[in-house]
């Protein structure tokens, strides 16, 4: 038991995944400087929602998903994702993608936002209350204004 996570992924997917196609979604939600869901439009300089071949979103403006290609290696995959999401956080100007499965903050009318994607409903989580979504909120927002520093600075 003292292999690490990561540790048993890499002989999981060196063993497992050979000789099998894979591609990937991964979901996440763009989040302001504040640490709440954005509440700004698909970002043009991602490109649109509805044609890009890697970068849309579900069923609201906020939430975008990354999908790679299918590739023959674990290792063209994951490269294609990363570079997808590098390619995401650099082009979010103050927001960041928050890739975690809830949303990091709460706040009274958090809503996600339709999606201009046939009219899909708006999303909303309220599973999160209390000092926790406040931390995830706050954490969101450091990494936000960070990157937005970072940005600014020319690293």
């Amino acid at each position: 038991m003292g292999e690490s996570r990561h540790q048993l992924f890499q002989q999981f997917t060196a063993n497992q995944w050979a000789g099998f196609r894979k591609g990937v979604e991964k979901e996440g939600l763009r989040v302001d400087r504040n640490g709440f869901i954005a509440q700004t439009p698909h970002p043009r300089s991602l490109g649109s929602a509805l044609t890009h071949p890697r970068i849309t979103t579900d069923y609201s403006e906020a939430l975008l998903e990354l999908i790679t290609p299918v590739f023959d290696t674990t290792r063209g995959m994951l490269d294609s994702l990363r570079d997808t999401h590098r390619f995401v956080q650099c082009n979010l100007g103050d927001e960041v993608f928050w890739a975690a499965d809830d949303q990091p903050g709460e706040k009274s009318d958090n809503r996600a936002g339709s999606s201009s994607k046939g009219g899909k409903p708006s999303a909303r989580n309220d599973r999160h209350k209390g000092a926790d979504s406040g931390q995830k909120g706050a954490m969101a927002g450091a990494l936000a204004q960070a990157l937005a520093s970072a940005r600014k600075d020319g690293r």
